[in-house]
């Protein structure tokens, strides 16, 4: 739980600080392009007026220039008659609505001469020689000689004598300062902005603003970026710059006054611009908190469902973990949906892994107790044969005994062929006595050959269950591959939903640990059905010697039973052979005879059947290892199968720890 509330934590405020930082960077940028394009606006702006009124002021001070001019050019003027130069200047004065302040004439002399008669020296002025060579003069503002407390700006021009065109003295229309420019920097572009002119000096002509000067001269401002800028500005007909004061950020404009020597400077604060820009800043700053605020709810609201989900989907992956398969969760369309009906499919294949290896894990258990009980039989059934091989060895054993006994009475006859009719007698009891132990050994024989029958038929009957044990083995080896197919499949389709886990970013790390989790468990699947493996294919390569010792055994069984069968040929044999000497037993004295020359015939028939019998005991001897060495495999076998009874009650203990239904 504590899990899902940090993710949901770490994801609100994730979303959150992208979020902020969406909009802090968008919207800085549109008001970096904004303040960008409104200052781009104001340079334009700024420059073009300027330059407009910067020529406006020019074409003015021209247009004056050139009607003092047609008045130094007029006859009347020419002929240097005061008298009436003087009203004539009254009526000009007039004509011009007061442009002109004052309009005066001088000879070379120096002498001004107003129209209202007022007489001024200009003599000294630096301007004064300049004109009467022959130059057009537009003068800096200066005080007015008449009237100190007024600035004045004259334009003077020359006038020459009509016959020899020279300078005989001169014309001066005089303006008020506030009359060139006022008229001609009537213009705002801001509301606090002010308007200079300069002189190529940097002196204040004029400022706009009517606060008292604070500094005459711009070069000497104390605003050492201003200095450089000024300075700058008044090497260029037009200049655009930007400097700090401690109002803030300010451009300057400037454009050069075509005809003189002033410059018209522009000082607009871009505050003024860009202060509505500010206040749409703030008011975007305010909507967005809000927007935050309002994603930020939004967001937990969304998230929490989102993350409920997820919850539920690590319930259901612990429970199962636990080993409970009952339980599912509710599918849908969307992306979690998907999820679930994924998760579902695998709880489900899971179920039916686990029903199958716990059906495959009963049916070990079947088999391993019916190989147990087959392995016990066959044990008891050895036992019995071995009880059978000792019978028959000591029977074999009084058979060779006897055989010596007729080997040495038929030597003795040689010599007692004298006491024939003694002997004969003895001979009847001794003949009559082999024939009942002949009959005997026949009768043991027979028992022997049919237990060799028997054992035959239930080591074939063993063989055929241990064949049947074998091709079991195999089945079970075949689920254990089955099993480790499913492992293998469910360990792929848990790395493929850790793949899709790790797509999905810090959603999925909830599924990547049950993917995980499923994964770890495939491979314990896989582990086990592997040890299942190597357990059965150690117990088919036992079954497999089973096999092989049961198949020897039986050959052996079959070459006992062909020895047997000649034992029992040879005693029909001797009972023929004694029947023989029961008959000529009538006739000692002619049979003696015959028994003399047939003495060696039946030394060396005794000979044979004594070597007979012997091989017989050698091979019941040999047979009776074989089926020792027989019980010790078939009680290896009973500890296998134990040992595999053990793993199976292992297994499905694991097993049933699982709930499926």
């Amino acid at each position: 739980m504590k899990k899902g509330k940090s993710l949901q934590v770490i994801a609100v405020v994730g979303i959150s600080v992208i979020f902020i930082a969406l909009i802090t960077l968008v919207t800085s940028i549109e008001y970096m392009n904004s303040k960008k394009l409104i200052l781009s606006s104001m340079e334009k702006s700024g420059k073009q007026t300027v330059t407009i009124h910067a020529q406006n002021l020019s074409s003015w001070i021209k247009a004056r220039l050139s009607q003092v001019e047609v008045i130094a050019n007029t006859q009347l003027v020419s002929s240097m008659n005061y008298s009436e130069i003087i009203p004539y200047f009254k009526r000009e004065q007039k004509n011009y609505n007061g442009v002109f302040n004052t309009i005066g004439i001088s000879d070379t002399s120096g002498k001004l001469i107003m129209q209202n008669d007022v007489t001024i020296d200009i003599s000294s002025e630096d301007t004064f020689p300049k004109v009467i060579q022959g130059k057009e003069i537009i003068s800096d503002p200066f005080k007015d000689k008449q009237n100190p407390s007024n600035l004045i700006i004259s334009m003077e021009c020359p006038v020459k004598d009509i016959k020899s065109g020279k300078a005989i003295g001169l014309v001066s229309g005089a303006c008020l300062v506030s009359t060139v420019f006022k008229e001609n920097t009537n213009f705002h572009i801001g509301q606090t902005d002010k308007v200079y002119i300069l002189s190529n000096k940097g002196d204040v002509l004029y400022k706009q603003s009517n606060d008292p000067l604070n500094e005459t001269n711009l070069l000497k401002s104390s605003n050492s970026e201003l200095n450089g800028l000024v300075k700058e500005a008044l090497s260029k007909d037009s200049f655009l710059g930007q400097f700090k004061d401690k109002d803030g950020t300010k451009m300057l404009f400037s454009a050069r006054v075509d005809g003189t020597d002033w410059y018209m400077l522009l000082q607009v604060p871009t505050k003024e611009y860009t202060s509505s820009l500010n206040s749409l800043l703030y008011l975007i700053l305010a909507v967005s908190v809000l927007a935050i605020i309002f994603l930020i709810v939004i967001l937990i609201i969304l998230l929490k469902k989102f993350f409920d989900r997820l919850l539920k989907i690590s319930l259901i992956a612990d429970e199962v973990a636990e080993g409970n398969l009952m339980n599912s969760l509710p599918e849908s369309s969307d992306e979690l949906g998907r999820i679930n009906i994924t998760f579902n499919k695998m709880i489900n294949n899971l179920k039916n892994i686990i029903i199958k290896i716990r059906n495959v894990s009963e049916v070990v258990v079947e088999s391993s107790n019916s190989y147990k009980e087959v392995s016990l039989e066959v044990v008891q059934e050895g036992k019995n044969i071995k009880q059978s091989i000792d019978n028959l060895t000591s029977g074999s054993k009084n058979i060779a005994e006897e055989i010596q006994n007729i080997a040495v009475s038929v030597n003795d006859v040689e010599d007692k062929s004298r006491k024939l009719a003694e002997i004969s007698t003895k001979i009847d009891e001794m003949i009559a006595e082999a024939k009942d132990k002949t009959s005997d050994g026949s009768k043991n024989l027979h028992t022997t050959v049919e237990l060799l029958n028997k054992m035959e038929q239930k080591v074939n009957i063993s063989s055929d269950v241990v064949t049947e044990l074998s091709e079991k083995s195999k089945t079970i080896a075949n689920v254990t591959t089955t099993i480790t197919d499913i492992a293998e499949q469910t360990n792929l389709l848990a790395l493929n939903a850790s793949i899709e886990a790790a797509r999905a970013g810090e959603q999925g790390k909830g599924f990547e640990v049950v993917a995980e989790e499923v994964r770890k468990l495939a491979e314990q699947s896989d582990m086990a059905a592997q040890e299942i493996s190597k357990e059965i294919q150690e117990i088919q390569g036992k079954i497999t010697n089973a096999v092989v010792s049961m198949g020897e055994s039986i050959n052996y069984v079959g070459l006992g039973i062909k020895s047997t069968d000649n034992i029992l040929v040879i005693f029909s044999e001797i009972e023929k052979e004694i029947d023989r000497i029961k008959t000529m037993s009538f006739n000692v004295s002619e049979i003696a005879k015959i028994v003399l020359q047939n003495n060696r015939k039946i030394l060396e028939s005794v000979s044979n059947t004594s070597a007979m019998s012997e091989e017989a005991v050698a091979s019941a001897l040999s047979f009776q290892d074989m089926v020792s060495k027989q019980e010790d495999i078939f009680l290896n076998l009973k500890g296998a199968s134990e040992h595999l009874d053990e793993l199976s009650a292992a297994l499905s203990g694991e097993i049933f720890k699982f709930k499926v239904n």
